[in-house]
């Protein structure tokens, strides 16, 4: 496992993996330049985003879902604000702050690599076709001529 940014729970995790002598499976890397994710990102299979909505704050887009599915990976997602909305039928959402649901999501992947396939190109395809800026602009620009018509 591969767990990139910092967080008030990372001081939690490191422990977490001391404990359970996993220090030889997960790599914690810290904040890394933006540029360089992509180079991460394509040694994945899998983005997790497990967002938890709290009193003052709910997931706004989650960048990073699009940034995977550009990639070609397969998003798994809480249901936390947007996450399910970017995802939309091309990843797995799974109910936030449970981490059964994470668990049962992860599995359904490992045992069906056909499901994997599929939605690693619809993934990509939905991203291509919502979130570059070329689709962006072209909405945009559809979105004005429909105003001025």
């Amino acid at each position: 496992m591969l767990i990139i940014g910092d967080g008030t729970y990372k001081l939690d995790l490191l422990d977490r993996v001391k404990r359970y002598q996993l220090s030889d499976k997960v790599n914690f890397l810290g904040a890394i330049p933006h540029k360089e994710i992509p180079s991460y990102m394509n040694t994945f299979d899998v983005l997790v985003l497990p967002s938890i909505t709290t009193k003052n704050w709910k997931e706004q887009f989650g960048r990073v879902l699009v940034e995977a599915m550009l990639c070609k990976k397969v998003v798994i997602g809480s249901d936390s604000g947007e996450i399910p909305f970017v995802i939309g039928n091309t990843g797995i959402i799974f109910e936030e702050n449970n981490p059964y649901a994470l668990k049962d999501a992860l599995l359904r992947l490992i045992k069906n690599p056909l499901l994997y396939k599929h939605l690693s190109i619809q993934g990509y395809n939905r991203a291509k076709d919502l979130y570059t800026w070329k689709a962006v602009c072209k909405k945009t620009i559809d979105c004005y001529k429909n105003l001025l018509a």
